[in-house]
């Protein structure tokens, strides 16, 4: 793996990009073993040893796909969350870069039809509902107890 990201060509900001897949979340991962890894983790162990358990590691450069080592650093989850609201970024400050709601690639329901759902319920119950909207009974409850479909 590391000879692998010693031939990436970095990008003008000094980011390699993991050329092997990303994951959904935007992650280089590996996979070693039937096991997915990630691979800024991987690698960040791999030339650090040591205990990481409870750690996260960050991005300095705030490029989930890069596998540079030197825009690499450990912390906790706090400190991740504090980066995130210092740079401005996801659901701290600016546009989050995740899709939500009706702009999700998979979305099966409108912003509308999930206002609808919430207030058909209780006086329909969510087997009714989820044959109504034909979606699982599982999405239905998602969204009546607000787990799913949050921004609205």
């Amino acid at each position: 793996m590391i000879d692998l990201i010693s031939k990436i060509i970095p990008e003008i900001n000094g980011c390699k990009i993991w050329p092997m897949g990303i994951n959904s979340a935007g992650y280089g991962h590996f996979s070693m073993k039937n096991k997915s890894c990630n691979v800024s983790r991987l690698l960040y162990q791999t030339l650090n040893p040591g205990n990481y358990k409870g750690l996260v590691i960050r991005h300095k450069c705030d490029n989930r796909a890069c596998c540079n080592i030197e825009h690499l650093e450990v912390g906790t989850q706090r400190d991740n969350i504090l980066d995130i609201k210092k740079r401005n970024r996801g659901l701290f400050g600016g546009e989050s870069k995740i899709p939500r709601g009706e702009k999700a690639g998979r979305a099966k329901l409108t912003e509308q039809q999930v206002l609808e759902i919430r207030s058909r319920y209780p006086e329909e119950d969510s087997i009714k509902l989820s044959k109504i909207y034909k979606v699982n009974m599982t999405t239905i409850l998602a969204i009546i107890h607000r787990r799913s479909w949050k921004h609205i």
